[in-house]
């Protein structure tokens, strides 16, 4: 006779999943309060580039000869500037100023840094050699220095660009406000420091184990740069990108302080500060709105990239 089966059946206790180094580091992240309000300020920050059109009272280059360098009032909560422009207005549109370059700069960036540092660490070799001989002679050259001398050249030939290309790219430089030659500018010389970076990470992450164990499998190396190299290099680049946002943002603020920025009359913080330099004294207001909003922004920056660092960072957990 067949033996009948138990009315209930015991489950087998499922264990508990391991936390992936993502969960870790957001969990991390979550207790740092410096980094949440950094984040939330810059969520919102964001957020006003957005809307500008939206919220700002005013447009960034309306005119009121009526209110020249008036002082904060419930008409102009932030005062007016020498024309009679709205301060805070003009700061809500330089916001999208700032933001662009920071995230387009980034972006081209990490475009060229990344394959470089890649094929640099991977391939090793003379190639790897001549990479970094390159590197070491364009990190000779100071970078605001070079960052200068590039944007006179671009802004130079934009003045004289005949033929398609030329049209093109004049027409690409009044679509981005002026600023096509910082883009290029920022994207020429700031690869350098994330192609190192990867470099680095690449030559310790294909020394391990598993990358010898996926080419004796047959990966290929393009299957072993996609699957296990690039992964683990990718928290170092977040880190490094969060961090080089401030920096895009410091450049071209005093790009525009040297009138090599952005063209008038689009507002940035840096040439907002630029016009209120020779009025600091008797309308303090003009200054002290972008430069506050300067600070603040690369403050959060910075603190949120120095907690991603430590939020990613495995040894912290220790």
């Amino acid at each position: 006779m067949p033996e009948t089966l138990p009315a209930t059946i015991p489950t087998v206790a499922s264990t508990p999943r391991g936390r992936s180094l993502g969960q870790r580091a957001f969990q991390r992240l979550r207790r740092n309060p410096i980094a949440l309000l950094s984040l939330t300020y810059i969520v919102g920050l964001v957020l006003v580039a957005l809307l500008a059109p939206v919220i700002a009272p005013y447009g960034y280059a309306a005119v009121d000869f009526t209110a020249i360098t008036q002082a904060p009032s419930e008409k102009h909560w932030l005062g007016t500037d020498q024309l009679g422009r709205d301060v805070l207005s003009r700061l809500i549109h330089g916001t999208r100023v700032s933001l662009s370059v920071a995230f387009v700069a980034q972006a081209i960036i990490l475009l060229i840094g990344v394959p470089i540092g890649l094929a640099s660490g991977y391939i090793g070799g003379r190639f790897d050699l001549v990479v970094q001989r390159v590197v070491d002679v364009l990190y000779a050259f100071p970078s605001l220095l070079f960052v200068i001398i590039v944007m006179t050249f671009i802004q130079a030939n934009l003045r004289t660009a005949s033929g398609p290309f030329g049209e093109l790219l004049v027409q690409a430089n009044r679509a981005t406000g002026g600023l096509l030659g910082v883009f290029i500018a920022l994207g020429l010389i700031f690869w350098l420091t994330v192609a190192r970076l990867v470099r680095a990470e690449v030559l310790k992450v294909k020394t391990n184990d598993y990358i010898d164990g996926a080419r004796s499998l047959g990966a290929s190396d393009w299957q072993i740069i996609r699957r296990h190299v690039f992964p683990n290099v990718l928290p170092p680049i977040i880190v490094a990108t969060t961090l080089g946002l401030p920096a895009a943002i410091m450049i071209e603020a005093g790009l525009s302080f040297l009138g090599l920025g952005v063209a008038p009359p689009t507002p940035s913080w840096g040439l907002m500060i630029a016009d209120a330099v020779p009025s600091i004294r008797g309308h303090p207001h003009m200054i002290l709105a972008p430069a506050v909003a300067l600070s603040l922004t690369l403050l959060a920056f910075n603190f949120l990239g120095d907690a991603l660092r430590d939020a990613i960072d495995p040894w912290m957990s220790r």
